[in-house]
């Protein structure tokens, strides 16, 4: 009986019920592709460890790979977060320094004519100071050239004059650091400011060390932890970019916005960077030194717009501000290869309620992923079957009546046979497998009905039925009996 289709017993044949044993063996040959592939992003996402899947499609490997990647270093991004929390860093560390400097300016031009008084005081010890220095440098080049010349007398007169001007310059200095106190204490608004300023500098060398020492501890590549970091501690502008990193963002550039670029950021090739030019800059009248930048510092690439908005968009693969959306496309593409099969066993539910967990998804929400692929599956099983329907009717080149009543039916069946929310029904599976759609052997039957509603079976409708048969991997002797099964109910 199962060598030849052309004649079969009008007997049924009753078939033992199929189920999926409770035990899930991941090893096991009856398991497909899709339980696989759940099977070890549960094991890589919530047990850390890298299991062995052989039957898991290469594509769908390479998308878990980008996604634990992407992960890995938003975990990082968060570390970087909670460095900036914890400094209570409201806003872009940039934006913090720049009202700061930004403040003391307007500070400055209030007390503009008292403020150029005590300057002026500061700045003519400085001078004598200068002086003083230079005139000393002049005795040391005297002193080595008595001291070659092996002149005593004139060696010991120089070195006698050198400790004068040591004396000098010391006492000087002491002068200027009283003078300096005194004119801060003069200008106390400013003088907080500026420790204030001077504070937030030495907070950033602080972050960014603990930024490196984070980057090293969890194993992110140095110059990707650099821009990633600048990037979380500013708030959206990639102030150090990374040579690798740079020459794809320059090749995806039009010149003008080539000519942007280089316009603000210069190589430090020691470090292997692209640093943004000097964004701020502020001398401390009072203190008499740079507490930010460098005098020829102008800002502009700062507080350049496009250049920001340039970046956002070329280096939007590390940005990280749509990292939830990409959690939710990942946990729906592995929602979709749950189901593929039309089943949502008991140990797969279970596997992917503790994937949602372990990427700190609601359950609420990865249930509507869940259900919304199961949705999408239900449909397309639906279109692509009802073709293969269709195509079966026509095998023989005409639709008879009958058969156009059983399309219909048979689209209505399928369509009330579908799980509307799989989100509500979802907690049966703690007793039982969630079936989305028709189990193959049902819907073998179905087709033998169909094939069957003239009375017989054509040879383009019996290589079809074969086809499925062997698709599926069945005994070739099953195809004739569940043909059997089927023409009992034509």
């Amino acid at each position: 009986m199962g060598k030849g289709w052309g004649r079969f017993s009008s007997l049924p044949v009753s078939q033992p019920e199929v189920r999926i044993s409770s035990h899930f063996d991941y090893n096991s040959p009856m398991l497909n592709h899709t339980s696989q592939l759940v099977r070890y992003v549960f094991h890589l996402l919530c047990k850390g460890e890298e299991t062995v899947a052989p039957d898991v499609p290469e594509d769908s490997l390479l998308k878990v790979r980008h996604f634990q990647d992407r992960r890995h270093l938003w975990d990082y991004c968060h570390a970087v977060q909670q460095l900036k929390d914890r400094e209570d860093l409201q806003r872009s560390y940039l934006e913090v320094r720049e009202d700061l400097i930004q403040r003391l300016s307007r500070l400055r031009k209030m007390h503009k004519e008292s403020l150029e008084e005590h300057i002026r005081q500061l700045e003519h010890i400085e001078e004598v100071i200068k002086g003083l220095e230079d005139r000393r440098f002049h005795y040391s080049r005297e002193v080595e050239r008595f001291r070659e010349q092996a002149d005593r007398e004139a060696t010991d007169r120089c070195e006698e004059r050198l400790k004068e001007f040591d004396e000098e310059i010391a006492f000087r200095r002491n002068v200027l650091n009283v003078q300096m106190e005194l004119s801060q204490a003069r200008f106390p608004d400013i003088t907080q400011l500026e420790e204030e300023l001077q504070n937030v500098e030495s907070l950033l060398g602080g972050l960014r060390k603990e930024g490196e020492e984070l980057a090293e501890k969890m194993n992110v590549e140095r110059e990707i932890g650099i821009m990633i970091f600048d990037y979380i501690l500013n708030e959206g502008y990639f102030t150090r970019i990374s040579v690798e990193e740079w020459d794809r963002l320059f090749a995806d550039c039009s010149s003008k916005e080539q000519s942007w670029l280089k316009e603000h950021y210069r190589e430090e090739a020691k470090d292997g960077l692209w640093v943004l030019n000097d964004e701020q800059h502020y001398f401390s009248p009072l203190r008499r030194r740079m507490i930010v930048g460098s005098r020829p510092s102008t800002g502009i690439s700062f507080l350049d717009y496009n250049i920001k908005k340039l970046l956002s968009e070329k280096l939007r693969h590390l940005t990280f501000t749509r990292y939830e959306d990409d959690v939710r496309t990942f946990y729906a593409f592995l929602s979709f290869g749950a189901m593929e099969d039309g089943v949502l066993s008991q140990e797969e539910g279970a596997m992917m309620q503790s994937i949602a967990e372990a990427l700190h998804m609601e359950k609420s929400q990865a249930r509507q992923i869940l259900n919304k692929e199961a949705i999408r599956i239900q449909k397309e099983f639906i279109n692509e079957n009802m073709e293969l329907f269709y195509r079966l009717a026509m095998a023989d080149g005409h639709m008879h009546r009958e058969e156009a009543k059983f399309l219909v039916e048979m689209k209505a069946k399928l369509e009330d046979a579908t799980v509307p929310n799989v989100a509500q029904v979802i907690d049966r599976l703690e007793k039982e497998d969630l079936h989305l759609q028709m189990d193959d052997e049902q819907f073998f039957i179905e087709m033998c009905t169909l094939a069957l509603k003239d009375q017989r079976l054509d040879l383009k409708e019996q290589e079809m039925l074969k086809q499925f048969v062997a698709e599926k991997g069945w005994d070739p002797a099953r195809g004739p009996e569940l043909i059997a099964r089927a023409q009992n109910r034509v």
